[in-house]
């Protein structure tokens, strides 16, 4: 139609966007309110490249850490990058990197920030953030973390392993037997 789409410039010497390709990719989303989404990941978030170290939703803010960085973006907004830079991760979560994985729980203030076999919640409404409690967990080398009406899952490769809550994971000394991660588990089609 001769019009620019949202989202599609790309700079100099970069591939160009294939406006009429759908992406493949997708990111999970704890949405709180409305359970889980698959949101497919937006040129807004090019800033970030291909490779996340951790991410964790909370209000209306999608957090995505990388290395010593977070960026945080608007979700209402299209995606808005606030500050139009990423913030340190010691500043934005007083904590130094690197982080494994991340996860929010509904109706909690609090990220839990696994890194190595250490588990660090933050108090997210508290100026200037700060660890509230520093635990060691029975697993290391964490993929990623999700907090649902379900409890708690901590994916390792093609494993996952359930805690009924955040504390039972906390005074957990042995971590339980691991569980395949399903496509349908994920809400993903075959």
């Amino acid at each position: 139609m001769g019009r620019e789409r949202p989202g599609t410039r790309t700079p100099p010497g970069t591939q160009p966007v294939d406006c009429d390709k759908e992406s493949r990719f997708y990111m999970r989303l704890d949405t709180v309110r409305d359970g889980l989404h698959s949101l497919p990941i937006t040129r807004a978030w090019q800033e970030v490249g291909d490779r996340v170290d951790a991410a964790f939703f909370y209000t209306n803010k999608m957090y995505l850490i990388k290395g010593e960085q977070v960026y945080i973006y608007l979700v209402d907004s299209n995606f808005t990058l606030i500050g139009g830079r990423p913030q340190s991760l010691k500043s934005e979560l007083g904590i130094e990197g690197p982080v494994d994985a991340a996860f929010h729980c509904f109706n909690d203030h609090l990220v839990h920030i696994i890194q190595g076999n250490r588990m660090r919640d933050i108090n997210l409404i508290a100026t200037p953030r700060f660890i509230m409690k520093d635990r060691t967990l029975p697993l290391s080398d964490i993929d990623a973390g999700l907090c649902d009406s379900d409890g708690v899952k901590l994916f390792k490769g093609s494993d996952y392993y359930h805690f009924r809550n955040v504390e039972l994971l906390a005074r957990a000394k042995i971590a339980p037997e691991p569980k395949k991660i399903t496509s349908a588990m994920l809400g993903c089609e075959d």
